[in-house]
C-alpha cells in the first residue's frame, strides 16, 4: 500500500507543471476530484477492508468524473476536451484518496 501511494505521488510530481494549479478552473477540478473520491474510499473500505482497493477506487472515481465532465463540456458550443482539466481532477482524487486511506489506516491501527 505504501508503495502504491508513494509511486502515485511521485508520478504526479513528475507530470505536473507549477502553473497547472494557478488557474482557478484547475483548482475547482482538483476540489471536485477530492470531493467525489473521498467517500468512495470510505465506502469501499467498509465493504472490502482492503486499503489498496479503496485507494484505487477513489482514484478511478476521479478519473471517471474528470473524463465524464470533459466529454460533456466538449459537446457544448465553443468548448473542447481539455486534458489539463482531467489531470487536475485526477490530482485532486489521488491526493484525497491517499489522505483518506492514510486516515483509515491510522484509525484502524490505533484500535488494535
Amino acid at each position: 500500500m505504501k508503495n502504491t501511494i508513494t509511486v502515485s505521488l511521485l508520478l504526479i510530481g513528475l507530470i505536473c507543471n507549477a502553473q497547472l494549479m494557478d488557474e482557478p478552473d484547475k483548482r475547482t477540478h482538483a476540489a471536485a476530484g477530492a470531493f467525489f473520491s473521498a467517500p468512495v474510499v470510505g465506502f469501499t473500505f467498509q465493504k472490502t477492508k482492503d486499503y489498496k482497493k479503496s485507494f484505487l477506487n477513489g482514484v478511478y472515481t476521479s478519473i471517471a468524473f474528470g473524463v465524464g465532465k470533459e466529454v460533456y463540456d466538449s459537446t457544448q458550443a465553443g468548448n473542447r476536451f481539455d486534458n489539463r482539466d482531467v489531470l487536475a481532477t485526477v490530482i485532486g482524487g489521488v491526493v484525497s484518496s491517499a489522505i483518506t486511506t492514510g486516515i483509515i489506516y491510522l484509525t484502524n491501527k490505533k484500535r488494535k
